[in-house]
């Protein structure tokens, strides 16, 4: 394929049409597949290879399974030099043997982000595994399919329905919710964030937008009382709290359970991890959760190396499948209330809710993981919301397409930001302190990042300021070893640098580092607070019965896996504290306050 190929698009987007349904915008058509469709234009799945068997053998399970829903498309070899179109594809799959097939992974992933890509190959060829394998490691194909060998090949559809799942999300007609008007504030970026972090499906419009005006006047409401939400059944909410919001979702009442077996501090992978195993076992379980289910992970665009999901899998799905899992076993989660206060009672310990209520459990594992370290400047502070946001990169990539946006972090999560965003901004910086990548960030995401044209990366620098009128629209960065500065133009920056211990709530019983990390185990052991003559179960505290686990916890290894395992163990510590000690939560450990 010659290079000026590259700037056209693929054979599937040769015959356009305008659908006057959906706002004159354009749309690929087929007339071969669409002959009589009046319900909208039919999103295209595209099948690229080097040969017509291959070709064939992938095309004939495509239209025997969706066609009624999809244009499905084969094109061989020069197929691909073609006009100038529009329009992303649903899906597309490229022969891993076909010479261009980087080449046209990488142009499909510049200019149609929304795209997925998916690689085929046959079944055992030396050099189908090679190919493939620098395919992915790129980050040029999202994963792979095997040319189908039987019809119809389940596995083979697996992936397919899988993928088409994915991209429905954001790309095709949904059920919401809630529908969202905001004019843009900090607050409604806020809520934004919290119902695609939960998984609540949304829509988010303006009070200028014509459907906007529409939801204001169909109920009776003004354009100062945004940000104003309507939920599926009616329900208005003008201006509502985070808990307001969460409870309106949820269904939380006040007859939950308020005196259970465990209380869980916390719903990342640890605190999930560890509800879904104590629930199965028969434990009655609360969990409290500050914000929003999945914590820090909940945010993550894609984790490719969580064991068991070969093809990765989003923070946001995993912390999804793992709430319902604990819920299915009778764990009860309490969204958007905050610990505050532990203190003990005879034979309990009493955990403060943040809503005014208590609950008291025969155990406690605290694993509310951490927050993002702020930058520090004042005038960024006040922008938080309105561009500067600390995560909040799935929830805020769409509103950066075309632009000027960095990412502050050395870790996976800036990393996996940065790769996320580059599907639709202009350009994504990456701002590192240190001088290299190689002990912060997992080598799929340096090498992914090395790919992707239009992300950059710059180390030794920081962020010492920036502001705007009403949004950012500038940053200071600061050279940390000569001490110059320089302004940039930015439309956003994603600041993940690094993790502030959430523990200020916690009794002085509970002993901890200098940074406020909980010290568990042999270290708590150490610790003069330590009162007991036998050794603290694993993941134990100062406090026997009260356990830490995840990136609370001193020592953690600030990955998914381990804080899932870690939460998996530390329910058999619980086990063995509440038969074997049963009264010792009345006996030591937490003062009353």
């Amino acid at each position: 394929m010659s290079r000026r190929a590259l700037t056209r698009v693929p054979a599937w987007a040769v015959d356009v049409e305008v659908d006057p349904m959906v706002g004159g915008g354009v749309h690929f058509i087929d007339s071969r597949f669409c002959e009589g469709m009046t319900d909208g234009m039919k999103p295209a799945i595209v099948v690229a290879a080097r040969d017509e068997a291959t070709a064939r053998a992938v095309d004939v399970q495509l239209r025997q399974r969706y066609s009624i829903d999809y244009r499905i498309r084969s094109v061989v070899d020069d197929a691909f030099e073609a006009e100038r179109g529009s329009e992303d594809a649903a899906l597309v799959m490229v022969d891993a043997l076909w010479e261009d097939a980087s080449e046209v992974l990488s142009w499909i992933r510049e200019k149609q982000p929304s795209t997925r890509r998916l690689a085929i190959a046959p079944w055992g060829m030396p050099v189908a595994s090679k190919r493939l394998q620098a395919l992915l490691h790129a980050g040029l194909a999202e994963y792979f399919v095997i040319v189908p060998q039987v019809l119809p090949d389940e596995q083979f559809h697996r992936t397919i329905s899988e993928f088409l799942e994915e991209w429905s999300r954001t790309n095709s007609a949904t059920f919401e919710v809630v529908r969202m008007i905001d004019g843009g504030s900090a607050k409604g970026h806020r809520l934004r964030d919290l119902m695609q972090r939960n998984n609540v499906t949304h829509g988010a419009y303006s009070p200028f937008s014509t459907l906007g005006r529409e939801i204001l006047d169909e109920h009776g409401l003004s354009a100062d009382q945004l940000p104003a939400l309507v939920l599926f059944d009616g329900r208005v909410l003008v201006d509502p709290s985070e808990q307001e919001l969460a409870d309106a979702i949820t269904g939380q009442s006040a007859d939950a359970p308020s005196d259970v077996d465990l209380v869980i501090v916390g719903a990342g992978p640890a605190g999930l991890a560890a509800a879904v195993y104590a629930a199965s076992e028969g434990l009655g379980v609360a969990v409290l959760e500050r914000e929003a289910i999945g914590g820090q992970a909940g945010t993550t665009s894609l984790i490719r190396n969580y064991l068991g999901f070969n093809r990765g899998i989003t923070g946001q799905e995993l912390a999804s499948r793992a709430f319902r899992q604990a819920w299915s076993f009778g764990a009860n989660v309490r969204f958007m209330r905050e610990a505050t206060a532990l203190r003990r009672v005879p034979g309990w310990f009493v955990v403060s809710v943040s809503d005014g209520t208590e609950i008291r459990g025969r155990a406690v594992i605290l694993a509310q993981g951490v927050t993002y370290r702020r930058v520090g400047a004042p005038a960024l502070e006040e922008l938080v919301g309105a561009g500067v946001y600390y995560g909040a990169a799935v929830t805020e990539a769409p509103t950066t397409r075309g632009k000027e946006v960095f990412v502050v972090g050395g870790g996976n999560s800036a990393g996996q930001a940065a790769v996320h965003l580059s599907g639709f901004a202009a350009r994504v910086t990456v701002l590192v302190r240190g001088d290299s990548l190689a002990e912060s960030m997992s080598d799929y995401l340096v090498n992914e990042m090395k790919v992707i044209p239009n992300i950059s990366i710059e180390f030794g620098c920081q962020i010492v300021d920036g502001g705007g009128s009403s949004r950012l629209e500038w940053l200071e960065i600061e050279d940390r070893a000569s001490g110059s500065t320089r302004r940039v133009d930015a439309a956003a920056v994603f600041i993940l640098i690094g993790a502030v211990s959430a523990t200020d709530w916690l009794p002085d019983e509970i002993a901890t580092d200098r940074w406020g990390f909980i010290l568990t185990g042999r270290k708590a052991e150490e610790s003069p607070l330590w009162t007991l003559d036998r050794v603290p179960y694993s993941f134990e505290t100062s406090v026997p019965g009260v356990f830490a686990v995840g990136d609370v916890r001193q020592g953690s290894v600030k990955r998914v896996a381990s804080a899932a395992g870690e939460g998996s163990v530390a329910i058999q510590s619980c086990h063995a504290f509440l038969s074997q000690h049963p009264d010792a939560a009345a006996a030591a450990g937490v003062s009353g306050q």
